[in-house]
């Protein structure tokens, strides 16, 4: 007699439950958060420290804050939707079909994106570059490196469901166990995981570019998120929990994140662990304050969140680019914070849409491309 498990994840039957092919708060969210993106890229034009492709000589506290405040929750957030939507599909169509299709929705746009987009936007900030360094050390990556790791996650689950259906019992284990966690005891523990990670990459340098296309412990670091994605298609119980955030939540994330905003950098190693800690606690209150709000509020079906959901590979792939000739032009202007920055988010966002709209959307070969689909 086949285990819930079973029945649940691994066969390919008639008979095997269906999940809904739309899930309209997570299509929103993956908009919304592919969107935020834009938002986050431009303030990094205004960073103070100026640590991004382009910097401005005006710099901005608050715009520093905003694109700390996003970056603290949005990537993980992402690779938690990655992860569910990869289990989604695993049961949908079955593993063959699966890489079929994963494969050409990845390969294709990092290719051609790489190519068309990435190249010359390396031209366009360096004039005449050293293009043997820009391949060698992983620099033509840019923005894609979200792909180049999906791509090997995407590898590790197809692997991991076919062995997995082998042995169901072991797998039925430890989803029972998420399903029972508390999420409060899953936003302390799943931290851990990411500071042991940062002592061992004390030890052992895993933060380098390996064949010119892989960062181990960026690798690591996310693989823990689309994980917990992954389980929260898995176990529904587990989903609704976590995506039922309250006000309390909300307040420990804006405490947090102020804290250690406002407080003197950690001196100490132990110091330095705690912040670790502190920081991951951080970004998984913001990743369940996430899903809790597009769960109350995304919940039904929305044109416009629908058309940004659908438009979402487009802005990720070309917002980037947008966003670096705005901000050439904005610095070239000396453009203040507060003109330069929503301009660049307006126009870049706009062209975007228009792009996905115009072009992507209504032809074949460029959807293929730049879709993958």
């Amino acid at each position: 007699m086949r285990t819930r498990f079973e029945a649940s994840l691994v066969q390919d039957g008639d008979d095997i439950p269906r999940a809904p092919s739309r899930v309209h708060y997570m299509d929103a969210m993956r908009g919304v958060l592919m969107s935020l993106g834009v938002l986050l890229h431009a303030a990094q034009i205004y960073r103070p420290e100026g640590r991004w492709l382009v910097r401005s000589q005006h710099g901005s506290e608050t715009l520093r804050l905003l694109a700390d405040f996003l970056a603290t929750f949005r990537m993980p957030a992402f690779f938690m939707i990655s992860g569910y939507f990869c289990l989604h599909t695993l049961r949908r169509h079955g593993p063959n079909r699966f890489l079929r299709t994963r494969s050409q929705r990845i390969l294709l746009p990092l290719t051609a994106a790489a190519l068309f987009i990435n190249v010359p936007q390396k031209w366009l900030l360096a004039g005449r570059p050293n293009w043997t360094d820009f391949l060698a050390t992983g620099e033509w990556r840019y923005h894609l490196w979200f792909l180049v790791n999906v791509m090997v996650y995407f590898a590790v689950a197809w692997a991991l469901y076919r062995i997995v259906a082998r042995r169901p019992r072991s797998a039925a284990a430890v989803g029972d166990t998420l399903e029972r966690a508390p999420v409060a005891a899953l936003i302390c523990l799943g931290p851990l995981v990411s500071v042991g990670l940062l002592g061992i990459n004390r030890i052992v340098r895993m933060d380098g570019i390996y064949l010119g296309m892989f960062q181990p412990y960026w690798l690591l670091h996310y693989a823990l998120y689309f994980a917990f994605g992954f389980a929260l298609h898995a176990r529904p119980g587990l989903l609704k929990r976590f995506g039922a955030a309250g006000t309390l939540h909300a307040a420990a994330l804006v405490a947090l994140f102020a804290g250690r905003e406002f407080l003197p950098a950690p001196a100490t190693l132990p110091a330095k662990a705690l912040d670790a800690y502190l920081g991951g606690v951080t970004t998984w209150l913001g990743c369940t304050c996430c899903f809790s709000f597009f769960v109350r509020f995304a919940g039904r079906p929305s044109t416009p969140l629908r058309f940004l959901s659908d438009a979402s590979y487009t802005t990720y792939l070309f917002h980037h680019p947008l966003v670096v000739l705005g901000g050439l032009a904005v610095v070239r202007l000396d453009t203040p914070p507060w003109i330069g920055f929503p301009v660049v988010v307006l126009v870049a966002a706009s062209l975007c849409l228009v792009l996905h709209e115009t072009i992507v959307s209504r032809s074949r070969a460029v959807r293929l491309l730049f879709n993958g689909k």
